[in-house]
């Protein structure tokens, strides 16, 4: 919560600080309205996080609603923290940022479908293993476990006599 909600108020900070006056191209430049968009972005997270924390596992169709409405406003905020900065770029040089934008969403995508392909591989041998697992032991459903399982001290199994 707290990781957030500085990640929050820097990133507000820093597009609040951004000047691109002169020829110097973007400039960060501190000033007054630094601290109050600083201030939005950590109370944003707060509020988020004290929803999240307050619905967990328990949903309600306006709470889902709700839940949406968050996502998308710090979806699109996400994306126009991204974004705002493009439009100070020179002309000359966006062909060149457009080529590396679209070869860095090509990784990242591919980043993603791969890492989430390996999350259906776990959870499909994660139900392969447990099917597996309830139908060994009898009547117990599982893998049979002694009752006094050795120790180091006791290196003899089942000492019971």
């Amino acid at each position: 919560m707290t990781s957030t909600g500085l990640a929050f108020a820097a990133g507000f900070g820093t597009l609040a600080a951004l000047n691109t006056e002169g020829n110097h191209g973007m400039q960060f430049t501190w000033h007054w309205t630094v601290i109050p968009w600083m201030v939005v972005g950590a109370l944003g997270n707060w509020r988020l996080w004290v929803f999240l924390l307050e619905s967990e596992g328990n949903l309600s169709a306006q709470g889902k609603k709700k839940f949406f409405i968050y996502c998308g406003l710090l979806a699109s905020v996400g994306l126009g923290a991204f974004l705002y900065p493009i439009r100070f770029v020179d002309q000359s040089r966006f062909g060149d940022l457009a080529q590396g934008l679209v070869a860095a969403a090509g990784v990242l995508s591919a980043m993603g479908w791969m890492i989430h392909q390996l999350g259906r591989a776990f959870a499909k041998a994660d139900s392969i293993e447990l099917a597996h697992h309830g139908s060994l032991g009898g009547e117990g459903g599982g893998s049979e476990i002694p009752e006094n399982p050795p120790t180091p001290a006791d290196p003899r199994p089942n000492s019971s006599e």
